[in-house]
């Protein structure tokens, strides 16, 4: 994207938060905040946040497909806790692990916790594909994936 300039970069960003917050909104989520190109999202249920992140990339694709001068690379991570309210925000481990499993996915991938895995297992909505522990950034212990 750099090569392309600033303003690609702004219509890039502008394109991945739309097409975010319109699903988000169509899901039943909240968007809490925005640091990046992280957006941190809060649902009340874990097959939401599931439904929605699999919308996103769907969406995403599809872009990229219909403009590919201009490629919507998203990867989502979803992780369920008890995080703690603050000023309008959430602070607490949840957060953190949930921003560290964001950034392990790559383009076009969702990952889950399995914390969330537990909560949606007998559903058989969602395929799952167990990816093992992984060691995560700033987390002292391996998160199972």
């Amino acid at each position: 994207m750099e090569r392309n300039g600033d303003q690609a970069a702004a219509t890039l960003v502008a394109t991945y938060r739309r097409l975010v917050r319109q699903r988000v909104r169509e899901s039943a989520g909240a968007e809490i905040k925005v640091e990046g190109d992280a957006v941190f999202v809060a649902f009340p249920s874990a097959r939401l946040a599931i439904a929605c992140g699999a919308a996103i990339l769907k969406d995403a694709a599809a872009q990229t497909e219909a403009q590919p001068e201009i490629p919507v690379h998203v990867g989502i991570g979803v992780h369920a806790g008890e995080p703690v309210p603050q000023e309008g925000d959430f602070i607490g481990s949840a957060v953190n692990v949930a921003a560290r499993i964001g950034s392990a996915a790559a383009t076009g991938q969702l990952l889950i916790s399995d914390v969330v895995r537990g909560l949606v297992r007998t559903g058989g909505a969602f395929p799952l594909r167990d990816r093992g522990s992984v060691s995560l950034k700033g987390l002292s212990e391996p998160v199972h994936l």
